[in-house]
Order: C-alpha cells, then structure tokens, then sequence
C-alpha cells in the first residue's frame, strides 16, 4: 500500500483534492530528523496533473528523545479545519481535504509557471507522549502540471474601460 493516496471526491457539487497518508507506515528518518515526506501524483483533466505532496514532522527545536520520535504514535480521532481545508486524524491516518475553487493559486517559479498551492502550519496539533509534549509541523504543496492552468487568473492593465495589450502608451513601451 503506498503511503500517500491521491484522489478526488464531490462534496456539495464541488470537487475535492483528497489526501490520505498513513503516517504510521511512511515514518522514516529524514535528513537526521523522523517524519513523513511522500508525494503523489493524480491525473486530472485534458492531460493535467495534480501533484501532492505532504511533509509532517515534529517541530524543530523540541528536545525529545529519539525513542519516541522512531515511530509515529496511534491518535484519537481528531478534527482540524484551517480555512477552507480540513483534517481529520483516525489512528495513525491523515485525510487532507482541500476543495479546489476555494484556493488561492500562485504560479510557481519554473518557466511554465504551474499553478500551485503551498501551506506550513506550525504546529497542525500537538500529542503528549510519556509525559513530553510533541508539536507536529506540516508542510504541504499542491503543483497542477499540465496545459490547464485555469487556477491562475489572466492579468491585464486596465485603463479607461478596456485592457491595454501590453501596457499603457504613456509607458513608452508601445510605438504607434
């Protein structure tokens, strides 16, 4: 079974990215520190893709010992909304839900200017083990690849009730 599952799902007649990670069964030692780091990809349509992947470890800084932090430990279940998003934790099971409309998309940096979503909560929640309290961080990116890039809005400069295709003239950057 893979650690991070993709998909989508309606809700209210809206579609949802869902994300599914087993916390438990991904828990690995990350560049000196243990956490989850997976990603996983998810066809959407005319030939796109999304790109999903979660990052949750404990909060840096924290002094805890290593033999509580080698795995991850079984929770209740426990419900977190941040903005449009929600979480909800069962065992050692993370669903992420995150309805596409709602977001606020930005182009990544690349030269295709993928649109994309990027979200660090410090910490999401908190777990008292043996007496020490861990704060987990998440960090999470969403990356849509692929010709569709109806997420990111067209930018134009108005003027005077109608667009200037490539700027104003008082800019001096068009010759008439």
């Amino acid at each position: 079974m893979q650690t991070l599952q993709a998909g989508f799902e309606e809700n209210s007649g809206r579609t949802v990215l869902r994300l599914r990670a087993d916390l438990g069964a991904g828990w690995s030692k990350l560049n000196g520190a243990w956490g989850f780091d997976h990603e996983d990809c998810v066809p959407y349509e005319r030939e796109s893709t999304f790109v999903c992947r979660v990052r949750l470890r404990p909060t840096k800084g924290l002094r805890i010992s290593e033999r509580l932090l080698q795995s991850f430990p079984e929770f209740d279940p426990l419900e977190i909304s941040l903005a449009s998003w929600s979480f909800s934790m069962e065992s050692s099971i993370l669903t992420i839900r995150v309805p596409l409309a709602d977001q606020k998309w930005v182009p990544t940096k690349n030269l295709n200017r993928y649109p994309s979503i990027y979200v660090f909560e410090d910490p999401l929640f908190e777990r008292d083990l043996d007496g020490e309290n861990v704060r987990y961080s998440m960090q999470m990116w969403i990356r849509l690849r692929g010709p569709s890039k109806m997420f990111v809005k067209t930018e134009f400069d108005w003027g005077d009730g109608f667009a200037w295709i490539g700027g104003r003239p008082e800019s001096n950057r068009r010759k008439f």
